[in-house]
């Protein structure tokens, strides 16, 4: 098998439209209801215009309660997270994920923070600490150049004198791809005693704060 069949056989298919159509738009009106043989279309096209208005109106508040509840879930999850990182500091070790509960105990919510993180400061950390960083090189083939001179690839690559030396070094192109390493959550205790020896001193919080992992409260109870 040719290497350009190789490369298509294990390609992952992928949906290349890149344009959208315009949806076509429908009005429930009598007509509608007839044509598609619905029963009782008077009173469809009545219950339509109530459903609709009122599925608007629905969605409206659920924006509203959504954008509230979305605030008072950030204001909890902030003071959840000082808990954490103070509980962090403390025992130098990563804390498990925990509840929060009211003072009446009757309402109660899950903190969970998750080995996966939204800092895109690599420079930064990278000077803190570049055990944090993970850096991996991904490599990408020129497809054109490989249909070019599949024959010549299949036959002998690295040493065929049919290839073009300009062409010779743009069959593969790579990047390298920067993140923060799994498993960086819980090494923030063990940075953190290493930094405090030093004179550029760094704590739990500052370097949580550096790598950003995903945090928040879920699972709200209250008992009636």
């Amino acid at each position: 098998m040719s290497l350009l069949n190789k490369l298509k056989e294990t390609a992952v298919k992928s949906d290349s439209t890149s344009k959208k159509e315009k949806s076509p738009s429908y009005v429930l009106n009598l007509s509608f209801f007839k044509k598609h043989g619905f029963d009782n279309p008077e009173e469809m096209v009545k219950n339509a215009n109530k459903d609709l208005e009122e599925i608007s109106n629905l969605d409206a508040q659920i924006k509203i309660l959504q954008a509230k509840m979305d605030t008072i879930k950030s204001r909890y999850t902030a003071i959840a997270k000082e808990a954490f990182i103070d509980k962090y500091e403390e025992d130098k070790v990563q804390p498990d994920n925990f509840k929060i509960m009211s003072d009446d105990g009757k309402s109660t919510a899950q903190f969970i923070v998750k080995d996966v993180y939204t800092s895109k400061e690599f420079d930064a950390i990278k000077d803190v600490s570049p055990e944090l960083i993970s850096e991996e090189t991904v490599v990408k083939a020129n497809l054109e150049l490989i249909t070019k001179y599949d024959k010549v690839l299949t036959k002998f690559f690295e040493k065929s004198k049919e290839i073009e030396d300009n062409d010779r070094d743009l069959f593969f192109t790579s990047e390298i791809v920067t993140s923060i390493k799994k498993g960086s959550i819980a090494n923030l205790g063990i940075i953190s005693e290493k930094k405090s020896k030093s004179k550029n001193k760094f704590y739990v919080k500052q370097l949580f704060e550096l790598i950003s992992p995903t945090h928040y409260i879920s699972n709200f109870k209250t008992q009636k």
